[in-house]
């Protein structure tokens, strides 16, 4: 261990919890709880605005709704007090305890994946460049067998997007662009409630992905606060032609001819102010530039430049959709005057529009361009999770097949392709299928080997039968989409960026291996084990994972699911499943979307369990069906508050706080 390692422990935590940043915050707004979930479905749907506005009430300071200002700073001052471990042994006496630490995993699950590549050179050893939007940017050599986290625990991980320069010559050098935005992908930029996992700029490496530098030209060391171009990345791009780098970062294209030392500014959105609103920039490989933005602004649209982004020409239809917001591209590569255009409208059966443009000169692209709106071939939503549903522009992407034009592969939740470029009606020709995302029984279950909410697709060009699909749960790919029916394969062995909202341990049990925890859209995970290698065992109910607690002596397990979904579960020591039952109460009411409960330390039989804006307890959870009652002195005192967080005391028996997420804490003796 370096004499550094605690501090840079400590240091990636605090910074990790920085990077979530709320812009501005209704105080009396409350999230969305009313959803209920049955017994006997394999899943849940999830909700990503509930999760950010969790997350935007688990960091703010609740007198104000904001994250303080200069937190990072204030970090990095309290960090700097922090004993490394030689100042600890240097401490005398027999109660100084040195820190170790050991990665725990889990090695088995992926998590949200924006940014994916493969190396143009590589084939059949394929290398792949992947990053999480808080995991940081993975390698592997072996096409997915094996990854290495190639950033330090210290450095900015909201990897989103990603480019090579796949130049001759050139390939070793790649960028990734950090920066996600969440809830605010509507518009409006400082005007919406939002939490963002935001950047600091994009990175690069000049050694095929072993070594990332972040571009100082990029980065203003503030990623608490939304105030820079480079703040958050959507997309990054190399001309193939010149080795200009392109990126789409709040709305705005910037451009660099240096490699990302210095940059210009392309095109923006509006030319007065900068806006966290989502862009998009891709480039042909003969050099044409696309580039697109959300209406209500000057250069709302689509546009397109072919001297290098010197001069734009606005090609939007003049049929498009007069409020649009996010819009994502696809590229023909076997006829590159061919692009697909897909954006989120909020109307209509899909709430989106799909577009095929065709360009038959080399012009401007303003000349006979033809136009064609294929939004009624799209699979409409049905049953429980079927059809094309964005989430409100959160998860979209379009790719098309290298050699076929009219073989195009949209994401949304899931995942489909058409064979005919969406040509013809849905399902009258079979041309257009359901590939992944939730299965096609419907009925919220993870389609095989796959995983819902999709975010990123690499195509392999040695192979285009081959397709990479980045989503809310890794890394995954199929081996032929063609297929009648596609399989896909988990490439997520190592790949280490899911995302924990909580985790559990026994606290009884001294060096217990056992470790329990809940995880943004990839539900609870459990280990029994202490083995880095060793997968952890999912349990299979997906959807949004919440608390966890591990009962004294491990003699039962606590998971929940979101709002409020609760279960008790027993366990061997050594992980095999004893028994199960759902013991969620069955008041009516909200429930938080993450709902927080507590076990008593002192007599595991009681727990503590939040329901809005009351607090529910039960005597007898340790066995059988438990009876709930309210504790009428544990309620919040606004009606617009609700219970975020309980705990008990160790010390003094049935001693309980109760904190609000307006920020009422009480005290409560007897409970």
């Amino acid at each position: 261990m370096s004499r550094n390692t605690l501090l840079i422990f400590f240091v990636g935590i605090l910074f990790t919890s920085s990077i979530i940043l709320t812009i501005q915050f209704e105080k009396d707004k409350k999230i969305n709880t009313t959803k209920s979930y049955k017994e006997g479905s394999a899943g849940i749907t999830d909700d990503p605005y509930a999760r950010m506005e969790f997350e935007r009430r688990m960091l703010a300071d609740p007198s104000t709704g904001m994250i303080p200002a200069n937190i990072r700073e204030k970090e990095l001052s309290f960090a700097k007090n922090l004993p490394n471990a030689d100042a600890i042994k240097l401490q005398k006496g027999d109660n100084v305890n040195v820190l170790s630490w050991n990665e725990r995993g889990p090695i088995n699950r992926g998590g949200r994946t924006r940014a994916l590549g493969i190396d143009v050179r590589t084939f059949p050893n394929i290398t792949i460049i992947a990053g999480g939007v808080s995991g940081g940017i993975f390698k592997s050599t072996d096409n997915g067998a094996t990854w290495v986290n190639k950033l330090s625990p210290d450095s900015i991980h909201s990897a989103t997007c990603i480019a090579q320069d796949s130049r001759t010559g050139h390939e070793d050098t790649w960028y990734v662009g950090t920066g996600e935005v969440g809830q605010n992908l509507l518009g409006g930029g400082y005007s919406t409630n939002a939490t963002f996992f935001l950047g600091d700029g994009i990175y690069k490496s000049d050694d095929n992905g072993e070594h990332w530098t972040l571009l100082p030209s990029t980065s203003n060391g503030s990623p608490q606060q939304f105030s820079y171009f480079f703040d958050l990345v959507f997309d990054v791009a190399v001309n193939p032609t010149t080795g200009s780098l392109f990126a789409a970062a709040s709305n705005t294209i910037m451009k660099s001819t240096n490699g990302g030392t210095n940059w210009t500014i392309a095109l923006r959105a509006d030319p007065t102010y900068i806006t966290s609103d989502y862009c998009d920039v891709h480039i042909t490989s003969t050099g044409v530039i696309y580039a697109t933005f959300r209406s209500g602004y000057n250069n709302s649209g689509i546009w397109r430049s072919i001297n290098d982004g010197a001069d734009w020409t606005d090609i939007t239809p003049t049929t498009w959709p007069s409020t649009y917001n996010r819009i994502v591209m696809g590229i023909a590569p076997n006829n590159e005057n061919v692009v697909y255009f897909w954006t989120y409208t909020g109307s209509g059966t899909t709430k989106t529009q799909l577009w095929k443009y065709s360009y038959p000169g080399s012009g401007d692209g303003s000349g006979d361009a033809n136009w064609t709106n294929l939004t009624a071939n799209l699979p409409a939503p049905s049953g429980k999770v079927a059809g094309i549903n964005v989430q409100s522009g959160y998860d979209m992407v379009v790719k098309v097949k290298p050699d076929d034009s009219l073989f195009v592969v949209i994401g949304g939740t899931n995942l489909y392709r058409s064979t005919d470029g969406f040509s013809t009606p849905v399902p009258s020709t079979g041309n257009t299928n359901w590939i992944g995302g939730y299965a096609v029984a419907n009925d919220v279950s993870q389609y095989a080997n796959h995983h819902c909410d999709q975010h990123s697709m690499v195509f392999l060009n040695s192979d285009p039968k081959i397709l990479y699909s980045g989503n809310d749960g890794g890394v995954f790919k199929t081996s032929d989409v063609t297929a009648t029916s596609v399989s896909w394969s988990d490439l997520n062995q190592g790949y280490v960026t899911s995302q924990f909202y909580s985790i559990a341990i026994d606290k009884a049990t001294a060096n217990s291996d056992i470790i329990a925890g809940g995880m943004q859209d990839n539900g609870n995970y459990l280990t029994f084990v202490n083995n880095y290698n060793t997968g952890w065992t999912d349990w299979g109910l997906g959807g949004d994972g919440g608390f966890a607690a591990i009962a004294n002596g491990n003699t039962a397990i606590y998971l929940e699911a979101q709002n409020g979904w609760l279960w008790r579960q027993t366990y061997s020591n050594s992980g095999t499943l004893n028994s199960e039952t759902k013991i969620q109460p069955s008041y009516s009411g909200e429930f938080a979307f993450l709902n927080p409960f507590v076990l008593d330390p002192n007599n595991n039989s009681i727990m503590y369990f939040a329901q809005g804006d009351s607090v529910l307890r039960s005597n007898n959870v340790s066995t059988g069906t438990p009876t709930w009652s309210v504790l009428s002195n544990a309620t919040s005192a606004a009606a617009s508050d609700y219970i975020s967080a309980l705990g008990v005391s160790g010390n003094v028996a049935n001693r309980l706080y109760v904190g609000s997420a307006n920020g009422t804490v009480l005290r409560l003796d007897n409970a």
